[in-house]
């Protein structure tokens, strides 16, 4: 709910994805880069706020769509970079 009141995640099917949970694996689905910093930032903060860390040996991201071969720009998590 709080990613949809945002505006952050997208569409599939006419149904809302924002992220989607399997055990301790996370996936985030949004339409625009800045969005998914924003993403990555709540991430960060909810780590902080719950005493937590995200292993940075992980996180990877992936673009799809017309432009999926263009050089995307840097995004972080916990201010190091994603692969």
């Amino acid at each position: 709910m709080y990613l949809r009141r945002l505006g952050l995640g997208c569409a599939l099917y006419n149904e809302f994805y924002g992220c989607l949970l399997y055990a301790d694996d996370i996936l985030l689905m949004t339409h625009t880069v800045r969005a998914m910093q924003m993403m990555l930032h709540i991430c960060d903060k909810f780590a902080h706020d719950f005493d937590s860390k995200f292993n940075n040996a992980k996180p990877m991201a992936m673009c799809i769509g017309n432009r999926y071969s263009e050089r995307c720009a840097t995004l972080q998590l916990a201010n190091k970079n994603i692969t």
